[in-house]
């Protein structure tokens, strides 16, 4: 009896270990991708500040991402006026980069990384407005009937042509 007491705990240990070593074992590309898709849906969580800071400072030291932000694609934002407006452009550049992590073949590519940045952005856009409905932004409201009606791409696309020019 004592021995299968003793073979359950160590077995128990080594799956726990296991466990322990596989969050380890985590790439920081694995980690921006997952910080992503938390953020975009828990954009108010208590961990939410501490992510989106180690999020920037990876972006900031990354070689593995192109950032690209077209400051005319985002008007109103960023504003000082507009609530969460720092936090939905954070969100737009994660979203770009957890794009290049996932596809490596887009890496710089213009307007597939731009869709994946306001597609991120939009579901935080979402989730805030889920926990502060008095929080709309007209513009993010306009982008994501597009992106519900599937006209997000065909929108976006001249405009990315447009207004990002290197």
């Amino acid at each position: 009896m004592r021995l299968v007491m003793t073979l359950s705990v160590l077995l128990f240990v080594a799956l726990a270990g296991t466990s322990v070593n596989a969050k380890l074992a985590e790439t920081e590309h694995d980690r921006v991708v997952a910080y992503t898709a938390f953020l975009e849906s828990n954009p108010f969580d208590a961990q939410a500040p501490a992510m989106r800071a180690w999020l920037l400072d990876w972006e900031d030291k990354s070689k593995d991402v192109v950032d690209v932000v077209c400051p005319d694609l985002f008007k109103p934002l960023p504003s000082k006026d507009i609530p969460y407006s720092s936090e939905l452009v954070a969100q737009f550049i994660f979203g770009s980069a957890a794009n290049q992590i996932a596809n490596p073949e887009q890496k710089g590519k213009l307007v597939p990384n731009q869709l994946a940045g306001f597609r991120s952005m939009l579901k935080s856009y979402a989730s805030i407005l889920r926990s502060k409905p008095d929080a709309h932004i007209p513009r993010l409201d306009e982008l994501s009937k597009q992106e519900a009606n599937g006209t997000l791409e065909q929108y976006l696309t001249p405009l990315i042509g447009t207004y990002c020019k290197n």
